[in-house]
């Protein structure tokens, strides 16, 4: 087994024992914090990017190793999923794996980052300039830093991200988009049995909006549009609500499909499908909230050889036969992707357990991601 040194462990532990979940600012800023003092030694220079929403407490890190023309961005991230009041708190040990909030997802991810660039430092390629940013918000969004990242992407001519990898080991080269949309329905409450036949019901309303959005997934496309709250202010059986949410997540491979599925929700989201037959009857109103809208990014033709490359590197290095594949999720290497620029993500380490109570890391695979992050890149820089 590849093997850390004690620092590096200790840092590790550091990072999973300390809660950094995105509602938790002072947590993520520890983290991070630790994690400049790690990029500062390997000779990055760093500065810290304030979000662009009014009073936010997050702020991204950022710093740049090399002075090449050759410009690839690096990009993990601090927070997780875990809130301060979780029982998942603290790190499990064992000899060859380790058990922990945000293990890998994306603590992890920051050290083989971060080990990578430690490994080029023996003989750092002259043709690169290394963009290093660990974000704040990953797990909502990154709102407020979307601009930034965008701008990475127009800089750019190689994204590597360092999500974990998938759970046999594989790598990423494309990533679906997702979009999260919210309903808020509004007319008059009443009774159920004395006004059920004067009032127009928002918990129906919500109930068509549900069944038309649902009929928007699309299995050839692999576009899926799914319904995932459906909520009134109704306290009891027999009462009509005065109000009504829906929430849906639309999840897409093609950008083509999002702007599809955003039209049409659009239409959903805002003219009632219950219409008022008298004057005597108050009208429903919907408002539409369109609180996230990520692009996907499609696997290029320029980035199968440098996949490819990283294939075989695994396979050298790690002993294992992997894949490059497509990843239902989003992440940041979404919003810094534009068209033809070539990403690799999952970049992390092996694991498994992702956002549960089970989240496991592969203790090895830290040293020999980062191996073959830096053997990528100094194939790249060529």
């Amino acid at each position: 087994m590849e093997t850390l040194s004690a620092r590096h462990l200790d840092v590790l532990r550091a990072w999973v024992n300390q809660n950094s979940h995105t509602d938790n600012p002072d947590g993520v800023r520890k983290v991070q914090a630790s994690a400049h003092e790690e990029a500062f030694r390997l000779g990055l220079t760093l500065q810290w990017v304030p979000s662009t929403l009014p009073n936010a407490p997050h702020q991204a890190l950022y710093g740049t190793r090399g002075n090449g023309p050759k410009h690839v961005v690096l990009v993990c991230h601090a927070d997780t999923v875990f809130p301060k009041d979780s029982a998942f708190q603290k790190c499990i040990e064992n000899p060859d794996h380790w058990i922990g909030p945000g293990v890998i997802d994306d603590k992890g991810g920051i050290l083989v980052s971060l080990l990578a660039i430690e490994e080029l430092n023996a003989s750092f390629p002259e043709t690169v300039t290394i963009h290093w940013i660990c974000m704040p918000t990953e797990e909502t969004g990154s709102q407020g830093y979307h601009s930034f990242l965008a701008d990475l992407g127009r800089k750019a001519e190689l994204v590597l991200g360092f999500e974990p990898a998938l759970p046999d080991g594989s790598i990423i080269a494309s990533r679906r988009g997702n979009q999260w949309f919210q309903i808020d329905i509004r007319g008059r409450g009443g009774h159920a049995g004395r006004d059920a036949t004067t009032l127009l019901n928002p918990a129906l309303e919500a109930a068509l909006v549900a069944g038309h959005a649902t009929e928007l997934s699309d299995e050839a496309s692999r576009t899926s549009v799914t319904v995932t709250g459906l909520e009134t202010n109704s306290p009891t059986f027999n009462t009509i609500p005065s109000t009504a949410r829906v929430k849906i997540d639309g999840r897409f491979e093609h950008s083509a499909e999002g702007e599809r599925v955003l039209s049409h929700i659009q239409n959903i989201g805002t003219v009632p499908f219950l219409k008022p037959k008298t004057d005597a009857v108050q009208p429903l109103t919907k408002t539409l909230k369109i609180l996230e809208n990520c692009p996907a990014f499609s696997r290029t033709p320029n980035v199968d050889a440098l996949a490819q490359f990283a294939l075989n590197t695994i396979q050298k290095i790690e002993g294992i036969e992997v894949e490059v594949r497509t990843s239902g999720g989003s992440a940041d290497s979404n919003y810094i992707s534009r068209p033809g620029l070539p990403i690799l993500d999952g970049l992390g380490p092996r694991g498994s357990g992702m956002h549960t109570e089970q989240e496991r890391l592969e203790l090895s695979s830290l040293k020999t991601r980062a191996q073959v992050t830096a053997s990528l890149l100094r194939h790249w820089g060529k």
